[in-house]
């Protein structure tokens, strides 16, 4: 999740600042790849600067899921072992991180920099994101992937079964909310397939 030390309060402020680092970073059009809670950010970014295309990984604002012991865990995480036990749920294989690397997510997380941002995030129905009618807007003027996994205990899979027909949805039924962690090769193949089609379009 980068080197930030902003605190975002909630969803939209994950945007701050966004088009003019695309602008600035990647210049002419770029293919725009997203996980989880990173969709409602590519989204904005994509409703402002159309880019290629955009693909979309285990996104959260689908439904009304949203795994609250992972989110809530994690923004404000009480031990090291708890953060080990979270990190469970993120995926169908072991983490393979290091007792330092936990260690130093814990210390990370445990300033609480996410507390505010994760609450924003339900209500008493579930999550409060709905990334449904942009996503189908952007769908409508360039080519939109989602990759989704069967065992993410993280969303709910079947939420993506709803979306329309222009969005392309790619079912692993071997794979948790860090797809790409457990399908590599299958995603890459996924993602370079889709750049190669849209060059020679």
């Amino acid at each position: 999740h980068g080197a930030t030390r902003l605190e975002a309060k909630d969803s939209n402020a994950l945007s701050t600042n966004l088009e003019e680092f695309a602008a600035k970073v990647m210049g002419a059009p770029f293919h725009l790849i997203a996980h989880s809670l990173g969709a409602v950010p590519a989204l904005e970014l994509a409703s402002v600067v159309l880019p290629a295309s955009v693909t979309l990984i285990a996104p959260a604002g689908l439904g009304l899921k949203l795994d609250r012991e992972f989110i809530f865990g994690m923004a404000d995480p009480t031990s090291v072992d708890q953060v080990r036990h979270l990190l469970l749920h993120l995926t169908d294989r072991p983490s393979g991180l290091s007792d330092a690397a936990i260690k130093g997510l814990y210390d990370e997380l445990a300033k609480g920099r996410l507390k505010a941002l994760a609450a924003s995030l339900f209500d008493d129905l579930g999550q409060t994101q709905d990334i449904k009618p942009v996503l189908e807007n952007i769908a409508s003027k360039i080519p939109v992937r989602v990759l989704i996994g069967h065992r993410d205990r993280i969303i709910d899979w079947q939420d993506a079964c709803d979306l329309p027909g222009n969005v392309a949805v790619h079912h692993f039924s071997n794979g948790g909310h860090l797809l790409h962690w457990d399908q590599p090769k299958e995603v890459l193949k996924i993602l370079l397939q889709g750049v190669h089609d849209e060059q020679n379009s």
